[in-house]
């Protein structure tokens, strides 16, 4: 059976720890680091090396997209799975381009997430539904999204 490191990194201590719980009974999981700031987990990473971030979008210091630019310099493996409250079409498109391997927001049950995790530890990616359809509609529309969140606003 595989092991897959896993790190969470969000701002909200009980959404960590949530997280943490119910993964825990997935024996191919295993966490090697947590984070509550984009300066933690950028100075932890190089420390505990998991295979997969789950990082919230909402963090101090940085937004998700900053944070995102200043993992993929030093670490184009690591595998990023955005966690976030938000179904915004523009964001999805952004993270993505600026090298996040999934999207999902935080309504997703446990299962889904597992899922997610697994498919981006073997194949790279995961697109949900949503993710599915929003970057269908870019390619089909060929229209630029302009999000309703500025930088600032995904810190």
């Amino acid at each position: 059976m595989i092991q897959i490191h896993y790190a969470i990194a969000d701002e909200h201590n009980l959404f960590r720890k949530g997280i943490i719980s119910l993964l825990a009974n997935s024996p191919q999981l295993k966490l090697v680091m947590e984070a509550s700031d984009s300066e933690e987990i950028l100075e932890d990473l190089p420390k505990y090396k998991p295979d997969i971030l789950l990082m919230g979008v909402h963090m101090s210091e940085r937004s998700a997209i900053e944070t995102l630019k200043k993992i993929r310099k030093t670490d184009k493996d690591l595998k990023v799975i955005v966690l976030t409250m938000y179904d915004d079409e523009a964001n999805v498109i952004q993270l993505i381009e600026n090298g996040a391997n999934s999207y999902l927001v935080k309504d997703i049950s446990v299962e889904e997430l597992t899922t997610a995790i697994l498919k981006v530890y073997e194949i790279g990616y995961y697109f949900s539904d949503f993710m599915n359809k929003t970057l269908l509609k870019k390619i089909v529309n060929k229209v630029p999204m302009k999000s309703h969140f500025n930088d600032a606003d995904l810190i």
